[in-house]
């Protein structure tokens, strides 16, 4: 009799400690995707007003480094594991650096641009590797990912750049946003970030911020303060009065903004007793219309600059 109760009572013990490791992994994925909340930056604003920026801060939307891709890269993975990844995604078909490297090498070479330009990252920490590509194969900064789910790839974006460094960040929350950053290393004269979308099996472009890449940024966003251009004005990448009255201010020069442009004052600095403004505007000059279409874009453009804060009423 003692030993029946001995083995019921054991029984007991061990569903109830059952039930608590259960509990426990439970909340381990909860504080999980807690956390997941808790990387972002401490200002990010999800809800987006039409016409108006989304309000990322600045270590974000212009940092030294996104995402260092070799150093997260899956490297337990072979190769020929990888080719077989390319192919369930899509193949020559579908990856267009992967058909220009096949057209040009041969079979053997294949190894170098699995190793090189493949990598496998799980980037919307979902415990699936997805793909992301990046390649350089016709002299053109390429960018190529791929979200996994459980039987298929989606490609949710073809990125190539002039003579580029793109790099790129995964946003996790309510909505995901991919952010790529064209840096125009190759010395174009605009740097350009484009900020994506993303829905299930696709991307959608929000966003581009346009700035002269010898901009000068403040140490941080500390504002966000509505404002409007009140007379036509040039934006600038520094705050200082004798380099855009100097003989070579045209390399500092951002853009032409136009009276009645809205704009987004994010800090603000005095310089030499004059009184500057560092914002975002929305994009409506003639002069940039070009810009606006680069590579098909279709959202909105805003651009990065430095304006004399007397031709700006809040």
């Amino acid at each position: 009799m003692k030993n029946i109760v001995f083995i019921v009572n054991l029984l007991l013990f061990l569903l109830v400690l059952s039930c608590k490791k259960v509990n426990s992994e439970e909340h381990q994925i909860e504080d999980k995707s807690i956390y997941q909340k808790k990387v972002l930056p401490s200002n990010y604003d999800y809800t987006q007003i039409e016409g108006e920026p989304l309000r990322l801060s600045l270590s974000y939307i212009h940092p030294s480094v996104y995402f260092k891709i070799a150093e997260e890269s899956n490297i337990d993975v072979s190769l020929k594991e990888k080719k077989l990844i390319l192919e369930k995604a899509g193949g020559a078909k579908n990856i267009e650096s992967y058909k220009i490297y096949l057209e040009r090498n041969s079979d053997e070479d294949i190894d170098n641009y699995l190793n090189k330009n493949v990598h496998l990252l799980d980037l919307n920490n979902d415990g699936l590797n997805d793909v992301v590509i990046y390649s350089h194969p016709m002299s053109l900064a390429s960018i190529e990912i791929f979200l996994a789910d459980k039987s298929n790839f989606f490609k949710i974006l073809s990125y190539t750049g002039g003579y580029a460094e793109i790099k790129f960040d995964y946003l996790i929350g309510k909505k995901n946003y991919l952010i790529v950053k064209d840096s125009e290393s190759g010395g174009g004269l605009f740097s350009y970030t484009t900020i994506y979308e993303i829905s299930n099996d696709k991307a959608v472009m929000l966003e581009r911020r346009v700035y002269n890449s010898e901009t000068l940024f403040p140490k941080d966003f500390k504002n966000y303060d509505k404002a409007q251009v009140i007379k036509d004005s040039d934006i600038w990448a520094v705050c200082d009065k004798n380099i855009i009255e100097g003989e070579e201010s045209q390399f500092y020069r951002a853009a032409t903004i136009q009276t009645d442009t809205v704009c987004f004052i994010l800090n603000s600095h005095k310089e030499d007793g004059v009184d500057w403004f560092f914002c975002i505007f929305s994009y409506n000059s003639e002069n940039f219309e070009a810009l606006n279409t680069y590579q098909g874009f279709t959202g909105e453009t805003f651009y990065y600059g430095w304006i004399k804060s007397e031709n700006v009423k809040k």
